[in-house]
């Protein structure tokens, strides 16, 4: 509905503006349309953007001073919010957080720093890894911005095949915030600090 009617605006605004001048009407609605494309593009569309980032996963290591136990966690970012039906979220990003303890069992956490999602309730977020299908994953949340994934094994191990990842989530009211991520290489738990 948004879209909608931010293209009756843009219309009404060229006829406006563009009266009287065919070539500048038929270029301004060009240009309408080249801007319709750039905000739904994602990192993967454009590799110039990708290539240049010089970011990777941030992989660290603790160990539990009680029993000595190593633990290793993995941090990445969002670059950017990319598309989202909300305009409160523009600014927003979100943060995958990926522990790996001794036994090798995995934990997933994606926060979602301020786009209150469902809580108490499960419910899926889409992700799409590099040019794949995009998969839905469920997660269980206590307090709607930090999404533990039910399914971690599957999660970590297309993060560690993939240098572009997008998330969906939707907000309790539903509204659409699709997030980019980009980095050098997959996910390498060798890398750690």
């Amino acid at each position: 509905m948004e879209k909608f009617l931010k293209t009756i605006i843009m219309c009404t605004i060229l006829a406006i503006c563009g009266c009287g001048n065919s070539n500048n009407n038929a270029d301004q609605n060009s240009d309408a349309q080249d801007q319709e494309v750039d905000t739904t593009k994602f990192v993967f569309d454009n590799p110039d953007a990708a290539n240049a980032s010089g970011k990777t996963w941030d992989v660290t290591t603790e160990s539990d001073p009680m029993t000595d136990a190593k633990t290793l966690q993995a941090v990445l970012t969002s670059d950017e919010v990319i598309e989202t039906d909300a305009q409160m979220y523009k600014n927003s990003t979100l943060t995958i957080t990926i522990t790996k303890n001794q036994n090798g069992a995995y934990k997933v956490v994606v926060n979602t720093e301020g786009i209150l999602c469902k809580m108490h309730q499960p419910d899926n977020i889409k992700v799409r890894f590099d040019r794949t299908t995009p998969e839905k994953f469920s997660y269980r949340s206590k307090d709607g911005l930090n999404l533990n994934i039910k399914e971690p094994d599957k999660f970590v191990d297309s993060c560690m095949k993939a240098k572009d990842i997008i998330i969906e989530v939707h907000n309790v009211t539903g509204s659409k915030v699709l997030t980019s991520f980009h980095v050098d290489k997959p996910l390498d738990w060798n890398s750690a600090n």
